[in-house]
C-alpha cells in the first residue's frame, strides 16, 4: 500500500511518499508448497517506487543501504545502516525477474488474449451493424422499387384518356378551316363575285337561283293552309296535274325529299339537334347538309345580293354609299361569324378510316402510317351504354365532329360506371387522371372564351349600329352650322 509517514534515519524528513510491499505469497514462489511453508513476511521499501510512467519500472537503485541519513540528508557512516531486503541486489533482481516471468508476462499474454477476444466480440457486433445497414439499404431499395412500380405504371383508364383525345387537335384545326370556308361562302353571297349565283345579273340571278332551290328542295305544298302548291311546282306551268309530290324536277311538286322540307328555315332540324353534319368544304362534292346550312344562313343573314355594277364610273359619284355598303357587309360578317362557328363545330372530322361496315370500329382498318383517331375508341366505349353500332353512328356520325367529341369527353364519359370504379387506383394514377380532366376542362373553357369574344364582338356591332343614326344627326347639325 501507499501511506505517508516520516521514518527518521531511513528516508529524508521532507519525503512525502513511501511505497512498502508486503510479500508473503510472493509471485516469485514457484510452487504452492513453498508458499504454504513460508513463515516470513518480507518488506521492500523504496521511495518513489518507480512509475506510474515507464521510467524506473523493473529497475531500482538503493541509495540507503550504506547507513542512515543525517539531518541534512547525507549518509551517516558512523552508524550501521539498516538492512533491507532490497539491498540484496541479486536476490531482488531474481524476485523481480520472477515477477516479470510469472506475473507481468502472463498478464501481458492474458491482456493480449482478452484484447483479441474483445476484438472478436466487437467484430461480431460490427457484423451485426453491417448486416443491419445492409438490410436497411436493401429494404429502402425494395421500397423505392415498389413505389416506382406503383407510381410509374399507368392505369387502363389513363390509357383510355390518351386514346380518346387522339385526333381532337386535328378535328379542331379542321373546324377552323370549315369556319373560314363558310365565311367565304357567305361573303360571296353578299358581294356576288365571279362564279357566284349573283354574278350574272346581280340580285335578279341570285334570287332566281334561290327560288328554284326553294321549289325543288325545301318547299312544302301543305304550308300556309295548302296555298303553296303553285309556288312549289317545279315547271311553274300552273298545272298541278302534271306535277307529282316528291318527284324530281321538272315534274315534281315541292321538295323531292320530304325530310328536307323547310330545312332552310328550321334551325333546330338543320343545325341544332345534330351532333355531326356531313360538311367538308375542302372537297368538290356538295352534300345535303352543306346545302341546308348555306340556305339557312342566307335566309337568316342576307336575303339578297348586291346589284350588279355595269359601269364602275357611276361609283365615282356614290363613294359614300359604296363605303356604307362595305360597312354594312362588315357588320353582317360579324353577325354570321357566330353561325359559321356553330356550323364548323358540327362539321365531320377528317376521315381516317376507309369505308367500313357500321358494325366495324376495329383499329385494323386503319391505313398504314395513319394514327387511330380517338373517335374510334369513343364509339367502342359507347357500346357499354347498350347502343347498337348503327345507333351509335346515327347518334354521333361516321366521323364525329369536334362538338360530338367534346360532348363525349366532357359529359358522356362520366355517365359510365366504370369511370368511377377505375378511380380505385394508385394515388399517382389518380393525380394523372386529375391532370387529364383539368386539360379537358381547359379545352372547354377555351371554347367558352372564344364564344364570349364573339358575343362581345356582336354586342359592339349592335351598339355601333344603334348609334349610327345619332352620329349622322350630329354630323348634319355640325355641317349645317
Amino acid at each position: 500500500g501507499i501511506f505517508d509517514e516520516k521514518i527518521k534515519g531511513i528516508i529524508p524528513a521532507d519525503s512525502k511518499n513511501l511505497k512498502v510491499a508486503f510479500f508473503n505469497m510472493s509471485p516469485a514462489i514457484k510452487s504452492a508448497n513453498d508458499a504454504m511453508n513460508s513463515s516470513v513476511i518480507e518488506i521492500q521499501m523504496l521511495p518513489g517506487g518507480g512509475g506510474p510512467t515507464d521510467n524506473n519500472v523493473n529497475q531500482f537503485e538503493m541509495e540507503y543501504c550504506g547507513g542512515p541519513l543525517d539531518d541534512e540528508g547525507n549518509i551517516d557512516s558512523s552508524e550501521e545502516a539498516p538492512y533491507l531486503s532490497m539491498c540484496d541486489t541479486e536476490k531482488f533482481q531474481a524476485s523481480l525477474d520472477a515477477i516479470v516471468e510469472h506475473l507481468i508476462t502472463p498478464m501481458q499474454i492474458m491482456t493480449e488474449q482478452l484484447y483479441f477476444n474483445a476484438y472478436q466480440q466487437v467484430f461480431a457486433i460490427s457484423t451485426f451493424f453491417d448486416a443491419k445497414e445492409q438490410m436497411d439499404a436493401q429494404r429502402t431499395m425494395q421500397v423505392l422499387a415498389t413505389e416506382a412500380n406503383r407510381d410509374y405504371q399507368p392505369s387502363e383508364q389513363i390509357c383510355r384518356f390518351g386514346s380518346y383525345i387522339k385526333g381532337v387537335a386535328k378535328t379542331e384545326d379542321k373546324k377552323r378551316t370549315t369556319a373560314l370556308a363558310f365565311n367565304k361562302i357567305m361573303m360571296d353571297a353578299y358581294t356576288a363575285p365571279q362564279g357566284s349565283a349573283g354574278a350574272k345579273d346581280g340580285e335578279a340571278s341570285a334570287f332566281q337561283s334561290r327560288f328554284q332551290q326553294f321549289r325543288t328542295t325545301y318547299c312544302n305544298p301543305a304550308d300556309h293552309n295548302a296555298q303553296l302548291s303553285y309556288l312549289c311546282e317545279h315547271d311553274v306551268d300552273l298545272n298541278l296535274d302534271n306535277s307529282n309530290p316528291g318527284a324530281d324536277a321538272p315534274g315534281g311538286l315541292g321538295a323531292a325529299d320530304s325530310q328536307r322540307m323547310n330545312k332552310d328555315i328550321d334551325f333546330f332540324r338543320t343545325l341544332g339537334k345534330a351532333y355531326t353534319l356531313d360538311i367538308d368544304f375542302n372537297d368538290n362534292q356538295l352534300t345535303d347538309d352543306e346545302e341546308d346550312v348555306i340556305a339557312l344562313a342566307k335566309n337568316l343573314y342576307w336575303p339578297n345580293s348586291f346589284g350588279k355594277v355595269e359601269n364602275g364610273r357611276i361609283l365615282l359619284n356614290k363613294r359614300y354609299q359604296y363605303l356604307d355598303s362595305r360597312s354594312f357587309i362588315a357588320l353582317q360578317n360579324i353577325a354570321h361569324n357566330s353561325f359559321a362557328n356553330m356550323v364548323s363545330l358540327k362539321a365531320k372530322s377528317i376521315p381516317v378510316l376507309p369505308p367500313q361496315n357500321s358494325n366495324n370500329f376495329q383499329t385494323e382498318n386503319v391505313p398504314d402510317g395513319e394514327a387511330v383517331p380517338g373517335w374510334v375508341y369513343m364509339k367502342t366505349m359507347m357500346r357499354d351504354f347498350g347502343l347498337a353500332d348503327e345507333d351509335i353512328e346515327k347518334f354521333i356520325g361516321r366521323e364525329p365532329s369536334y362538338y360530338a367529341q367534346m360532348d363525349f369527353l366532357t359529359k358522356k364519359l362520366y355517365q359510365q360506371p366504370d369511370f368511377y370504379t377505375n378511380l380505385y387506383d394508385k394515388e399517382a394514377n389518380i393525380d394523372r387522371i386529375n391532370v387529364v380532366l383539368e386539360a379537358i376542362s381547359l379545352m372547354q373553357q377555351r371554347d367558352h372564351y372564344e364564344n364570349m369574344l364573339r358575343a362581345e364582338m356582336l354586342s359592339s356591332a349592335l351598339l355601333q349600329t344603334d348609334i349610327i343614326p345619332r352620329v349622322e344627326l350630329i354630323q348634319g347639325a355640325l355641317s349645317g352650322q
